[in-house]
């Protein structure tokens, strides 16, 4: 996905300070590149402030989970990640990371589509790998044959890291362990799940990526070539909650990235994602949070 203008990112010392605070950044993190860069969770979830609210990144990332267990948000959907799972987040998603175990391993690491130029077109990569894909499906479980591979690359991408962050190494090493991950992955394909579900994952990714643009239900039913009435029946079999219900929650995420990644007025943002005016917005956001606009990016 392109990121528009109107989208907001954190730069990676932005990220950084984000995740850390500015007096917590451990000297590898500070040091890394936002091209390529891996770690041992074990070595880093302790120095980060969780919660950590709604945002988006510049960069492609996955977290390997080796031991305990963690949960990350993508867009709408949230996820538990246990031992012998990957997921996977693709750049300018919206993620959120609610919950980390104490006994918490495994393997962060963030990348660039850039380094795999030598390699790789990066549109080929996104075709290659669906769980890379902007509405792919992050959580990719991979079975017991594949996993000493697996965590052996996940290993020689830690040396390389650690000895010259040779971009062209790191992006080879990467399209050998994404081969691995597609070739030992035991996830469900969305193909099994029924209609209403396979309809509703199609909701939520047009959410995703048009929220900006479009706020009404009936803009998405035309996108899916279907009636308001039967995305509504479709979302309400598959989540227990209206179509509207889910754009709301999505409009609610929106609103609390541009809340803490940007310094634009309250009145900017009503209208950007709602065309309301500041008032109703502000009704509408703490009917929702508990508090206000103002009051949660202060906070």
């Amino acid at each position: 996905m392109n990121r528009p203008s109107s989208i907001p990112v954190w730069e990676f010392s932005e990220m950084n300070t984000h995740h850390f605070g500015q007096e917590e950044i451990p000297p590898a993190i500070e040091e890394s590149s936002p091209r390529f860069y891996i770690c041992r969770l074990r070595d880093t979830v302790n120095k980060i402030k969780f919660p950590l609210p709604p945002h988006r990144k510049p960069m492609y990332d996955f977290l390997y989970v080796t031991q305990g267990s963690t949960k990350r948000g993508k867009a709408l959907t949230k996820y538990e990640v246990k031992p012998h799972e990957f997921f996977f987040l693709p750049a300018y998603q919206i993620t959120e990371h609610n919950y980390v175990s104490e006994d918490l391993d495994g393997f962060y690491c963030h990348f660039s589509l850039d380094i795999f130029a030598e390699w790789i077109n990066p549109e080929q990569l996104l075709r290659k790998f669906p769980f890379l894909q902007f509405n792919g499906l992050p959580v990719v479980p991979v079975n017991e044959n594949g996993r000493p591979r697996i965590f052996n690359l996940l290993e020689c991408l830690e040396t390389i890291q650690k000895e010259n962050s040779r971009f062209d190494l790191a992006a080879a090493y990467l399209l050998s362990l994404f081969t691995e991950v597609q070739h030992n992955e035991t996830g469900p394909e969305l193909s099994t799940k029924d209609t209403s579900l396979r309809i509703t994952e199609l909701y939520k990714d047009a959410l995703s990526r048009n929220i900006y643009e479009n706020h009404l239900v009936s803009d998405y039913a035309d996108m899916l070539h279907i009636t308001p009435n039967h995305l509504n029946k479709c979302v309400k079999k598959a989540m227990g909650i209206s179509a509207q219900e889910l754009l709301n929650r999505m409009l609610l995420l929106e609103a609390k990235v541009l809340l803490r990644q940007t310094d634009k007025p309250i009145s900017d943002i009503a209208y950007q994602l709602s065309k309301k005016n500041p008032s109703d917005f502000s009704r509408f956001f703490k009917s929702k949070m508990g508090t206000t606009p103002k009051e949660y990016r202060n906070s």
